[in-house]
């Protein structure tokens, strides 16, 4: 009987590894290496391209999948164009204050393999957020997530 609860047990933990390993450890051949390339930023907020990239990078680095490499070791190339970037009153009080921001950021992304392009992609991410809080930080989180999503496209496609 223990013998069959040990056996059973073992049988489910490497069932349960072996899920977990496809799901996370797939990546498409062809795409073990990308190239991102500095980003264009056709708004007004300054720096906004460097802090998208160094988020993107930061997504690939932590997801670990594909790995970043120089323009000529890279099997795909990543390009982006940032070209919105807002921030609008969400909503107000009863009283007629800002209760919530939305801050907003587009990025067009084009995914190349040699000259060849495999996908163009429209990227928007929005957050809501209270006056009171700072617009760099909420900034700096809604990059976090765009870089995920990034890597997201990248891997398994929109």
């Amino acid at each position: 009987m223990h013998d069959k609860v040990t056996k059973s047990i073992t049988l489910v933990t490497i069932l349960v590894t072996a899920c977990v390993y496809s799901f996370t450890g797939f990546v498409p051949p062809g795409r073990e290496t990308i190239y991102i390339y500095p980003f264009e930023n056709e708004t007004t907020r300054y720096g906004l391209e460097n802090l998208v990239l160094e988020k993107i990078q930061a997504a690939f680095i932590s997801d670990g999948r594909v790995k970043l490499v120089s323009e000529d070791k890279a099997k795909i190339k990543l390009k982006g164009v940032i070209t919105g970037y807002e921030r609008t009153v969400f909503s107000y009080t009863g009283t007629d204050e800002v209760e919530q921001y939305r801050l907003t950021v587009k990025v067009e992304l084009t995914l190349l393999q040699d000259t060849v392009t495999l996908w163009q992609h429209t990227l928007t991410k929005w957050v809501n957020y209270p006056p009171d809080k700072d617009e760099d930080e909420v900034l700096e989180q809604l990059c976090t997530e765009l870089g995920n999503d990034v890597v997201h496209g990248v891997i398994e496609g929109w």
